[in-house]
């Protein structure tokens, strides 16, 4: 019986057109195929900060990856990857009859103004960031951390990723497992489990 459905932000929750809003403040973000390319190749410098490191090294490897000073490129990420409507109002909807959290690998200058200017932590039960728990998914301390603070077992849990590489991490651990590629079919996925 599931009590709890626990959501992935990049990819996930993100509107499917911050990308090309993105590309359009920033014209060298367009030889990469999404936010996540981009983030790869800064290297470890993201490895380091979505574990709560230091996120200046990020975001000036960004910044010479697509020619535009930091500081413009934080306010360019921030301001475009906001919260996709259709998929709060899923939350919401889920909300009245289970647990909802938000489990993501983030860094926290970019993640946590999303969250406030999204009032995201009046809409998610739980909140697990990789900054804060200094470890990052697919680690499956980071899935028990969240399961631990829903008050759930693995098995009465659904998590949601759009990628596959968490998901099967989140099943290795007896969660059900869900691979994120639009609201159509995540909303016949969770029809199929009877949510």
């Amino acid at each position: 019986m599931v009590k709890a459905v626990i959501f992935d932000y990049g990819g996930v929750m993100g509107t499917s057109t911050t990308w090309q809003e993105a590309v359009k403040g920033a014209p060298g973000l367009a030889r990469f195929d999404s936010f996540l390319d981009a983030i790869k190749a800064t290297g470890a410098h993201w490895q380091t900060a979505k574990v709560g490191g230091n996120t200046a090294p990020f975001w000036q490897a960004l910044s010479e990856l697509i020619e535009k000073p930091p500081d413009e490129v934080k306010e360019l990420l921030i301001s475009t990857a906001h919260p996709d409507s259709v998929m709060l109002e899923l939350v919401d909807r889920l909300r009245k009859k289970y647990k909802v959290a938000l489990l993501s690998n983030h860094i926290n200058d970019w993640l946590e103004p999303i969250i406030a200017t999204g009032d995201l932590r009046s809409k998610f039960d739980v909140i697990v960031t990789s900054y804060e728990q200094k470890i990052a998914k697919p680690d499956a301390r980071i899935f028990k951390t969240v399961l631990n603070e829903l008050d759930v077992k693995p098995e009465h849990a659904v998590f949601i990723d759009d990628q596959s590489h968490n998901v099967a991490a989140a099943r290795d651990l007896g969660m059900t497992g869900l691979d994120f590629e639009s609201v159509g079919k995540l909303k016949e996925d969770l029809n199929k489990l009877g949510i």
